[in-house]
């Protein structure tokens, strides 16, 4: 197929198109399990986090 030298950078853009939609959904998939597990953990998680922070503060003084 023959294509002007001006659409050859959209070609090439449309190939890379779809893999690149997929690399930044499963960004986003990482991130929101990273900020479930690590900055929004379960209540369990985060009154044992807090009593070990307490322990720490008790301890100091």
């Amino acid at each position: 197929m023959q294509t002007a030298d001006s659409e050859a950078p959209l070609l090439w853009l449309a190939g890379i198109l779809p893999y690149l939609g997929l690399a930044l959904a499963i960004l986003i998939l990482l991130v929101f399990i990273i900020a479930k597990v690590w900055v929004f953990p379960s209540p369990e998680v985060r009154l044992s986090r807090n009593r070990r922070r307490a322990k720490r503060k008790r301890g100091r003084g």
